[in-house]
Parts: structure tokens; sequence; C-alpha cells
């Protein structure tokens, strides 16, 4: 379930629906200030890849894992784009 607030910076951030199943379904979670962090790291690209049959098929994927998503008991909070490193 996402939030209005993380609705609307979806919305702004072109981010689509897509990003948000990926980070849930392969991403890690690394905790934050109360909430969860979930984002791409090198094993959940790799297990993409195997998933969706190799690097080929990585690429078509590739713009939307350099993003992140914040998650709060079960509530997306916000969704933004990674421009450097998180903070572990």
């Amino acid at each position: 379930m996402m939030t209005r607030h993380a609705t609307q910076r979806s919305q702004q951030r072109s981010i689509p629906p897509l990003a948000l199943e990926l980070f849930e379904r392969y991403g890690a979670i690394c905790r934050h200030d109360g909430a969860d962090v979930l984002f791409m790291d090198k094993q959940a690209r790799k297990r993409i890849a195997r998933d969706f049959g190799g690097a080929r098929a990585l690429r078509y994927v590739e713009p939307l894992l350099n993003k992140y998503a914040v998650v709060e008991n079960g509530r997306v909070i916000t969704l933004a784009h990674r421009s450097k490193r998180l903070k572990r």
C-alpha cells in the first residue's frame, strides 16, 4: 500500500509500479531512522539477471534499479532516485 505522498512522488519522478514490485521481490533492505529502505544492491541485480534470463534481459529493467523506496509499517512512504551511495 502506498501513501498519498508516495503516489505523488512516483508520478512526479516517473517511477513506475514495476520498480516497487522489483524492490519488494528482489531488493535489499536497510533499516534507517525507524523505516526500511528497499534498494538494489549487487546481489539483487544478480538475482534479477538470473530470473529474467541474463545480462541482456537485465538491460531492459536497469533504468528502474537506481531508485529506492522507504517503507514503514508495511506502507510505502516515498520513492526516489539514487544519486549517491546509501548509508548503511
